[in-house]
């Protein structure tokens, strides 16, 4: 590994976030309902991402 990485693999500055104190979450029943869809790939310089046309679903506690 080069040096420059080195503190990555002790695993104590991986993240810019500050996550003491979270509280847990206990979430409801989850569903996914899945449609084919075709995928449009955008890359704007910062990441890249890929969008699908509309008809899936996700549903949270009955709340879609």
């Amino acid at each position: 590994m080069n040096s420059g990485n080195k503190v990555c693999s002790l695993g104590l500055q991986q993240s810019p976030v500050d996550l003491r104190g979270a509280i847990p979450a206990s979430p409801g029943a989850i569903s996914v309902d899945y449609r084919p869809s075709a995928l449009h790939v955008v890359n704007n310089g910062h990441n890249i991402q890929c969008n699908t046309d509309g008809g899936s679903t996700m549903t949270l506690d009955g709340v879609q």
